[in-house]
């Protein structure tokens, strides 16, 4: 009395149940349909940063299934990273074929690193010149400089006369988590 769907193969196949001996014989018949799974495609792993604002998964095939997992916040793809909280997230896209019930699943692997520790340095003093100064004491390197006067924002150029001469000057130095 076992079916397996596998080895009997997509389509209808009739089952007959016989019970009796001799003359004293009956039999019923049961059609059942084997459905072909769907493919589905949960699309390819992220990294993303803690502070990120929620955002809606993409590269998921077919559309309409469901998410579910660590920092979704709507089951069609919303995933909000601050929910999550920082680690290695594994998410689940399921998807049921509505002709035949059939399901199946993919999974993906979001990544949420925290926050970098950025430090632009201390206050200074630079006398007002034509001269290119090099911004220093700030960590980690590979970040922008950003502000009035900043002439290489990659390698942290500032020249204190392009900033406009004598006053105070706020710069920025923003670093992103590759």
């Amino acid at each position: 009395g076992v079916f397996d769907p596998q080895l009997a193969g997509g389509g209808l196949h009739v089952l007959t149940y016989t019970y009796g001996t001799g003359s004293c014989l009956n039999a019923d018949q049961v059609t059942i349909f084997v459905g072909t799974p769907p493919t589905v495609n949960a699309g390819t792993d992220r990294i993303v940063c803690f502070t990120d604002n929620a955002f809606s998964l993409n590269g998921f095939s077919p559309p309409s299934g469901i998410w579910t997992g660590n920092g979704i916040t709507n089951p069609s793809g919303i995933f909000d990273p601050a929910t999550a909280g920082v680690g290695t997230h594994t998410l689940t896209y399921t998807f049921t074929t509505a002709t035949t019930g059939c399901e199946d699943f993919d999974t993906k692997l979001v990544t949420v690193l925290p926050p970098p520790a950025v430090n632009a340095g201390d206050t200074v003093v630079y006398c007002n010149t034509n001269q290119n100064v090099t911004l220093t004491n700030y960590t980690p390197s590979g970040g922008i400089w950003t502000g009035p006067g900043v002439v290489d924002n990659a390698n942290g150029i500032f020249n204190p006369n392009v900033a406009g001469g004598e006053g105070s000057y706020h710069l920025t130095y923003a670093f992103t988590n590759a």
